[in-house]
C-alpha cells in the first residue's frame, strides 16, 4: 500500500523565509507533516532529534549549503531513507552531476510550481514505502513474521546502550523445542512448521511491546526481555515453559504435544557484549537440554548443578570420583595485581590454558586465559599491564567435592574450555577437557588397560600393562626424546646459514613439555601398586571417542 501524505514528514531547508512558508502551507495543504529550518545547521539539529522521511532543501545557504546537508547526510547512519530534493535554479548537466554524487535523490526548479512539488512529492513517497516494505520484508523471519537473527541484535544494541547508561537490567532468553527432530521425522515438516508458527504466536501474545522476540533459526527462538533481572526472567521463562506443555498440541492440526527448554543470562557490569549475553543464555539453554530437558536454567544456576547422565562408559569410569581427585592443583592463585609477565611464566610453569585469579585475601575474583595473556603481551609488549586489566570477572566454579561427571557432562555441552575448583570460594585447582581425557587415560593405564607400547619382552608379570616397567619404558623414550632435541638446539647453533633464535626458542619450549612428561610419569611410577583403582573391562579407544 502507498503510503499517505499523513505518514510522511517532510522538512523542509531554506534561508527565505517567504519561500519556506509558501512550500510548507502547500505541502500541509496536502496531507504532509512539515517541519522547517532556517540553515543547514538547524537542519541538521532537525533531523538528530527526529528523523524526517524527505528533505527539501536549498542548493545556496551561508553557512553549510544544500550539498555539504546531503553529503552529511549520506555520512551518517539514519534510522531509515531520507529521501532528498535539491531547490536550485541550476538546470545545467555539471551542477545535476554534482548534486547526484553529494546524495540528492531528484532537483526542485526555481521558481517552484505547485503542481510539480506535490508529484514529486508523490513519486518520493511511493520510493520511501518501497524501501520500507524491502527493509521489513528482510527484518521479518518468512516463517513466523518475528525477527530475524540480524533484526533482533540491532534491537539488542539500542536497549543495550540503554541499560548501560541508566544502569537497569536486561535478560535474554533462549529456548528450544525438545526433540523436534523426531516431530519432523514422525509427523513431517509441515507439523514441524506449523509448531514453530504456534511457538512464536505464543511469543508474541504472551511479552510485552518494550521485548525484544527473534527466531534464531530452526526450532531456536532468542527473547530480550527489557527492565527484567535473572531472577524475573527465569519466573517468566518457567510460566511459559508450562503454559506451552499445556497448550502446544493445538499448535498443529494433528494435535501433537512438545515441550521447550529455557536457558536465561542477565546482563552484568562485566558482561562485555550482547552477544556474549546470548552466548550466556545458549549455554545455560544447552544445559538445561542434557539435564533433561523440559526445564529452565538461569546462567547463575549452572553452578554445581546436579545432571542426570545414562549408564554410558564415562557414567561408570567416573563413578564416585570427586571434582579434587582429577583437577590440575593450584597451589596459589594469580595475583590480580601481578604483571602481565609473570602471568605468562605462571601459565607456562603449570601448563595450563587459563588460571584463576585472586585478590589480596586469596578469594577467587576472575579467570585469565592464554589468550588474554598473548594479547596484552602483543600490545605494546604489555608493559605497564597486569592481570586485572585483561581478565575475565565471570568465572565459571565447582566446589572441590562435585561429581567429576557432572562437570564433564557440562564442559561436553557449552563453549567453555575449563572451569575452577574452590574450596571456601578460594580455587584450589583447575578442571579442563584435557586434564579429564588425561585423568581417564591414566586411570585406565592404571588398571592394565592401556599403556604406552614397550616392545615384548616375554609375557613376565612385570611387564604387563601399567607395571612399573612399562612406565619405565615411557620414561626412557621421554629421556631420549629430551636428548634428540638438545641435540637439535646445538646443531641449529652451530650452522651459520639458519637464523638461531626462533630454533632455540622452539627447542626450548618443546624441552620444558617433555620435561613435564618425564616428571610426570615419574610421579605415575611413585602411585602404582596402591590398588585403589579399580579395574574395568575398558578401552582407551572407547573413552576418547566419548570425550569428543
Amino acid at each position: 500500500m502507498e503510503m499517505r501524505g499523513s505518514e510522511t514528514t517532510i522538512l523542509v531547508v531554506d534561508d527565505d523565509s517567504a519561500l519556506q512558508r509558501l512550500l510548507a502551507k502547500w505541502l500541509e495543504n496536502a496531507g504532509y507533516r512539515v517541519r522547517t529550518a532556517g540553515s543547514g545547521r538547524a537542519a541538521i539539529e532537525e533531523i538528530e532529534a527526529d528523523c524526517p522521511g524527505i528533505l527539501i532543501t536549498d542548493w545556496e545557504m551561508p553557512d553549510i549549503d544544500g550539498l555539504e546537508l546531503c553529503r552529511w547526510i549520506r555520512g551518517r547512519e539514519m534510522p531509515r531513507y531520507i529521501y532528498s530534493y535539491l531547490l536550485t535554479m541550476r538546470t545545467g548537466t555539471t551542477d545535476i552531476v554534482k548534486g547526484l554524487e553529494a546524495g540528492a535523490d531528484d532537483f526542485l526548479k526555481k521558481p517552484v510550481d505547485r503542481n510539480e512539488l506535490l508529484a514529486r512529492m508523490r513519486s518520493g513517497t511511493r520510493v520511501l514505502d518501497l524501501e520500507t516494505r524491502l527493509n521489513e520484508s528482510a527484518r521479518r523471519d518468512s516463517l513466523t513474521g518475528l525477527l530475524t537473527q540480524r533484526a533482533f541484535f540491532d534491537s539488542f544494541r539500542q536497549e543495550w546502550k540503554r541499560a548501560t547508561r541508566y544502569g537497569s537490567p536486561v535478560s535474554c532468553v533462549i529456548l528450544d523445542i525438545d526433540h523436534f527432530k523426531r516431530i519432523n521425522d514422525e509427523h513431517g515438516h509441515l507439523v514441524g512448521d506449523r509448531a514453530i508458527r504456534g511457538t512464536a504466536s505464543w511469543l508474541m501474545r504472551n511479552t510485552r511491546s518494550s521485548d525484544v522476540v527473534s527466531r534464531f533459526g530452526g526450532d531456536e527462538f532468542c527473547v530480550l526481555l527489557a527492565e527484567a533481572t535473572e531472577a524475573q526472567a527465569v519466573q517468566w521463562a518457567e510460566r511459559a515453559r508450562a503454559s506451552l506443555e499445556e497448550s502446544s498440541a493445538s499448535f498443529t492440526n494433528e494435535h501433537v504435544p512438545f515441550t521447550a527448554s529455557f536457558g536465561i543470562a542477565q546482563r552484568m557490569d562485566d558482561t562485555p557484549a550482547p552477544d556474549r549475553l546470548v552466548d550466556m543464555a545458549d549455554q545455560a539453554m544447552l544445559v538445561a537440554k542434557q539435564a533433561g530437558r523440559n526445564r529452565v536454567l538461569g546462567y547463575q544456576g549452572l553452578f554445581g548443578l546436579e545432571i542426570r547422565s545414562p549408564a554410558s562408559t564415562p557414567t561408570r569410569l567416573m563413578k564416585n570420583v570427586l571434582a579434587r581427585d582429577a583437577m590440575t592443583p593450584v597451589v596459589a592463585g594469580l595475583s590480580a595485581d601481578s604483571p602481565i609477565g609473570n602471568a605468562a611464566e605462571y601459565l607456562l610453569n603449570l601448563r595450563m590454558s587459563s588460571a584463576p585469579v585472586v585478590d589480596d585475601a586469596s578469594n577467587l575474583v576472575g579467570t585469565l586465559s592464554e589468550k588474554g595473556v598473548l594479547e596484552a603481551l602483543l600490545a605494546d609488549h604489555g608493559s605497564g599491564r597486569t592481570v586485572r586489566d585483561v581478565m575475565s570477572s565471570n568465572v565459571v566454579w565447582y566446589d572441590e567435592l562435585t561429581p567429576l561427571l557432572t562437570i564433564y557432562e557440562f564442559l561436553g555441552r557449552v563453549s567453555l574450555r575449563s572451569v575452577v575448583i574452590v574450596r571456601d570460594r578460594r580455587p584450589v585447582g583447575v578442571i579442563s577437557r584435557g586434564v579429564i581425557l588425561r585423568w581417564c587415560i591414566n586411570t585406565l593405564m592404571s588398571a592394565g588397560h592401556a599403556s604406552p607400547s614397550p616392545p615384548e619382552s616375554g609375557g613376565s608379570d612385570r611387564d604387563a600393562p601399567g607395571s612399573p616397567s612399562a612406565v619405565e619404558f615411557a620414561m626412557d623414550r621421554t629421556a631420549d626424546a629430551i636428548v634428540s632435541e638438545a641435540a637439535r638446539i646445538r646443531n641449529s647453533l652451530r650452522d651459520e646459514s639458519r637464523t638461531s633464535v626462533p630454533c632455540v626458542i622452539g627447542g626450548a619450549s618443546r624441552l620444558q613439555e617433555l620435561i613435564s612428561d618425564l616428571l610426570g610419569a615419574v610421579h605415575s611410577l611413585q602411585g602404582i601398586g596402591d590398588g585403589s583403582i579399580e579395574r574395568r573391562s575398558l578401552s582407551t579407544t572407547v573413552m576418547v571417542d566419548a570425550m569428543g
